[in-house]
C-alpha cells in the first residue's frame, strides 16, 4: 500500500476519512472525545487525517 515510513497510518494510529456527506466538526468532536487529538482537514479532496498522539492540527 505505501505510505511514508514513519507515517502513523503505518504504525495503525491514524486514519483517513471521506467528509463529503458528513459534518466534519461533530466527526472531529465525536473523536476527539475517544481520544484522537490530532486533526489534519484537506478540503479540496474532502478528507480528514485523525491521529492519536499530541494535539495538533493543520
Amino acid at each position: 500500500m505505501g505510505g511514508a515510513p514513519a507515517s502513523k497510518h503505518m504504525l495503525g494510529t491514524a486514519f483517513d476519512i471521506a467528509t463529503s456527506n458528513h459534518d466534519p466538526v461533530a466527526f472531529a468532536e465525536a473523536t476527539r472525545a475517544v481520544g484522537f487529538l490530532g486533526f489534519g482537514t484537506y478540503p479540496r479532496s474532502g478528507f480528514m487525517h485523525i491521529e492519536l498522539g499530541p494535539a495538533r492540527s493543520w
